[in-house]
């Protein structure tokens, strides 16, 4: 039998699996895979990144449905206290009855590489857990999804709740502003993609150029996450406007090159993956970061799904750039800003 491609498999999603119920809902399987499949050298920034795997643990909310069956996976064998006290907080449902519906598994190999990397080299566990994985009705639940999910996917023949890496692109600093460009959407000025720093220093005084009033600029890796890819460049000190064309581009390059990017090796990542540069937006204490998470729920028959508001909050930014995302706060009201 020949496999299903990915996007024959993601056919099969149905729009009620992405619903968690309270009451008798849809009778499936989850396998919950929270790997961090981003760029490592990034991830390593980020305090306590190794606990992000039980972090999502969050989802074992979905046995309280009677008829979701989970699979949750792990680099490390977690603690069977810790399951206990998560299910403990299932409202309506005996913690021995989820549990019986719960399959834990892990690749008992600590290293940082993501997870799913480590699931892909293990035929004989990916076997294990397709055995408990019922054709039609079962899905993949992910942390993030990159190529990696996308392999699992069709290697275990199970369709995929997330979007197409394919897309990633619309996720990334240039991709979001496009769609903004496209949508009409306000938001700062700023460069094209550029991938060394000769080009981006030549986008830094081009920026500034159309926009002489600048005091400062931000520079972004485009797949930075968390604000660990962000660094601000403080125009201003450099004294730009008493500058010919060509001692900007020194002055500006000069800068550059002691940018306190958190990432060490910004630098090969900016090859790798481009950056670009945006006017600092500012305000003050007036601003703030707003931020949204949605689902964007399977559709049906052709039909393109339901998109779900979940929340809304302010994300709470510090850090030596101040860039870095540190917290959330949710209130009743969300102000306007920009992040």
């Amino acid at each position: 039998m020949t496999p299903l491609s990915f996007r024959e498999l993601q056919a099969q999603l149905q729009p009620e699996w992405s619903q968690a119920s309270t009451s008798q809902g849809p009778d499936v399987d989850v396998l919950l895979v929270p790997s961090l499949s981003m760029d490592q050298s990034q991830m390593e920034l980020v305090t306590g990144a190794h606990h992000y795997e039980e972090r999502q643990l969050f989802s074992l909310i979905r046995l309280r449905d009677p008829g979701v069956r989970m699979l949750y996976v792990t680099s490390k064998p977690i603690a069977e206290l810790v399951v206990d006290a998560v299910l403990e907080l299932l409202p309506g449902v005996p913690t021995s009855h989820a549990r019986r519906r719960l399959h834990l598994f892990d690749t008992d190999d600590a290293s940082n590489r993501p997870l799913t990397a480590k699931l892909l080299e293990r035929p004989s566990l990916l076997a294990r857990m397709a055995e408990l994985l019922r054709p039609g009705r079962s899905f993949i639940s992910c942390f993030v999804v990159s190529a990696l999910e996308k392999e699992l996917s069709e290697r275990l023949q199970v369709p995929l709740l997330g979007t197409d890496p394919a897309l990633g692109h619309w996720g990334s600093k240039a991709g979001s502003r496009e769609l903004f460009a496209r949508c009409g959407v306000p938001h700062p000025p700023g460069s094209p993609l550029v991938h060394n720093l000769d080009d981006l220093c030549e986008a830094t005084a081009e920026l500034w150029e159309a926009h002489p009033e600048l005091r400062r600029t931000v520079v972004k890796l485009n797949e930075g996450f968390s604000g660990e890819g962000n660094a601000p460049l403080a125009l201003e000190p450099l004294g730009l406007a008493e500058l010919s064309a060509k001692g900007r581009r020194r002055s500006l390059r000069q800068a550059l090159e002691r940018l306190a990017m958190p990432s060490a090796r910004w630098r090969d990542l900016l090859a790798e993956q481009g950056a670009l540069v945006e006017a600092w937006v500012e305000g003050g204490d007036e601003l703030s970061s707003p931020s949204v998470q949605g689902t964007i729920h399977p559709g049906l028959s052709g039909r393109p799904g339901t998109v779900e508001v979940l929340s809304t909050h302010e994300q709470v930014l510090g850090g030596a750039s101040g860039q870095t995302y540190l917290a959330a706060a949710f209130r009743p009201t969300l102000a306007t800003g920009v992040s």
